[in-house]
């Protein structure tokens, strides 16, 4: 379906028009036409994969007047019964929903859904409330299906909060035009260019003293060590017409094993010179 407006039904009282592909974001709407007052609604909040319905009522008056239409009741989903959740990505980057900023950390937000964080290079794991695999989700980015059919678990696609505006997770009455899947359908829609320059960097990690010691003497406990670094800068190439964005991660994790002292000396008798090792995760 092209990008646009697409008119699709018009009569001596009423005009319908389709706006398609608008990117997510808060938009001002405003409609003229002479020999009626200009009419404008500000705070028009446009979500991922949303079909909303704006009414716009013009009054007879001359092009200097305005009706201004603020505060109104927000606008729902019209056309599609889906039970799906969005949340913006501004909200993700205020809320402290785990230690590794993870992208996904949002679905321990979603009601219906059950998660937990991992140990590995980053992300949660996702279980239905009614059932459903870990590897059964669909996760899209920008429409495109980004998971595989053995692997689509959420922590095994990493990229930085900053590039997210804005995310929809469908829990039960998935339409057709999702991937198949047995668990949530999670779109996440990317940030778009603007003519001014943008970038953030930071840096989060957990020292190894900040983990109590639950192994007797001999043994080795599972204490967890992160260093993470975020960057992401975008901006202009040709203001109006090109932008780009680019965003990084590179993080370092260790997780201890627990161990303890009949298992290390059991280990030792049979690999001579054994010492107890971490879990390692790197990834970038």
């Amino acid at each position: 379906m092209p990008c646009g407006i697409s008119r699709s039904e018009k009569s001596t009282t009423r005009q319908v028009d389709q706006v398609l592909c608008l990117q997510p974001g808060t938009y001002t709407v405003v409609a003229e036409l002479q020999g009626f007052s200009k009419y404008q609604r500000i705070g028009v909040d446009v979500r991922t994969n949303l079909s909303l319905n704006l009414d716009v009522v013009m009054t007879v008056g001359s092009l200097q007047e305005t009706v201004t239409v603020s505060g109104d009741a927000p606008m729902l989903e019209v056309e599609k019964p889906t039970q799906a959740m969005n949340i913006s990505g501004e909200m993700q980057r205020q809320l402290p929903l785990n230690n590794k900023r993870a992208w996904d950390s949002f679905l321990q937000l979603v009601p219906a859904v059950t998660s937990r964080t991992t140990d590995s290079g980053g992300g949660v794991q996702v279980y239905m409330l009614r059932g459903g695999s870990v590897e059964g989700h669909a996760i899209l980015l920008d429409g495109a299906d980004v998971g595989s059919w053995r692997q689509s678990r959420p922590d095994y696609v990493q990229f930085s909060t900053d590039a997210i505006e804005d995310v929809q997770i469908k829990t039960a009455a998935i339409d057709a035009s999702a991937p198949l899947s047995v668990g949530v359908v999670v779109n996440t829609a990317t940030k778009s260019g603007t003519n001014v320059f943008k970038g953030s960097v930071g840096v989060v990690g957990t020292p190894r003293g900040w983990n109590g010691n639950n192994a007797d003497a001999g043994g080795s406990s599972s204490a967890t060590t992160l260093f993470q670094s975020d960057a992401s800068i975008g901006g202009p190439v040709i203001r109006n017409k090109v932008f780009f964005f680019g965003a990084g991660r590179y993080s370092r994790l260790k997780t201890g094993v627990f161990r303890d002292a009949a298992q290390v000396n059991f280990l030792q008798a049979l690999v001579p010179g054994f010492e107890a090792f971490d879990s390692t995760a790197n990834n970038r």
